[in-house]
């Protein structure tokens, strides 16, 4: 279990974190090949990796930090 960010640690002093993926094995290939079996999806061919490839604000942060 995590604690929460010294932001929210001000607020929700009670509170405690837990990441999911403390508890769910994360198979990033089963994972991205399950969505493309599924769904059909396929990553953008100008795109070098799966992460990402479709998000339109990862777009406008590359073209602002130039």
């Amino acid at each position: 279990m995590r604690s929460v960010s010294p932001i929210l640690a001000i607020d929700l002093k009670d509170l405690t974190v837990i990441g999911l993926f403390d508890f769910l094995e994360w198979n990033e290939a089963h994972i991205v090949a399950t969505i493309r079996r599924r769904l059909g999806w396929t990553k953008p061919s100008y795109w070098n990796i799966t992460w990402q490839a479709d998000c339109k604000v990862h777009w406008l942060k590359k073209f602002l930090y130039k």
